[in-house]
């Protein structure tokens, strides 16, 4: 029996060697050829197909040069994976999230400081963090998060003239070797279900 689980758990150390390798190989290849830096990627799971190649799928046309100006004035909430709307704010899953249940609470304000928001979306923009923590621990079942603000473009944040809020949830060895080595995040999590999950809590539950 203990030479089974010895055998199993070889087995399954090199074929993870052997995808890192593989990974590290291609990554070097494509940096070589595109003269670029490597970057992280994010490894998803194909659940997404049956809602792209929809024929009902249409995208919204753009009124504004900012993407977080025009998700709040679309009309399509299942398009922006939008979970709820409130008075001065809107809650929604990042599109490219580095977790699995990652949010952003997005200000219908458009300002890049927020030190310039109102008085009344800074305080709704805290209410709605604590709703979305306390959901997020229902769902995902996790108790650990990082929340914050990228504010600025040197900070990071990828839309900085419009600020907003990322809420992620971490989970216990939810750095592994894919993200470690092969500098790959696996998220395994069905998003649609998840969104799906989040919109019914937050309808049950009412302002």
């Amino acid at each position: 029996m203990q030479k089974n689980k010895l055998y199993t758990v070889c087995t399954t150390m090199l074929l993870s060697l052997s995808l890192v390798s593989t990974m590290l190989n291609a990554s070097n290849q494509s940096n070589l050829l595109d003269e670029k830096p490597f970057q992280a990627k994010i490894l998803y799971a194909p659940w997404r197909k049956k809602y792209i190649a929809s024929s009902t799928h249409k995208q919204e046309p753009r009124k504004h040069d900012c993407h977080f100006c025009n998700v709040s004035e679309g009309i399509n909430d299942d398009e922006y994976f939008i979970i709820k709307r409130y008075k001065n704010v809107l809650l929604c899953m990042n599109r490219y999230p580095y977790n699995h249940g990652h949010l952003l609470i997005v200000p219908f304000e458009h300002q890049s400081d927020i030190s310039l928001l109102s008085k009344e979306t800074a305080q709704e923009l805290m209410h709605v963090t604590q709703e979305a923590v306390a959901a997020l621990k229902k769902t995902c079942n996790c108790v650990s998060f990082n929340i914050g603000i990228n504010m600025g473009k040197e900070s990071g944040g990828s839309i900085p003239d419009h600020i907003h809020l990322h809420i992620l949830p971490r989970f216990a060895d939810d750095t592994d070797f894919l993200s470690i080595l092969a500098g790959t995040k696996l998220i395994s999590v069905d998003v649609d279900t998840l969104y799906k999950e989040l919109k019914k809590l937050f309808t049950l539950h009412g302002d």
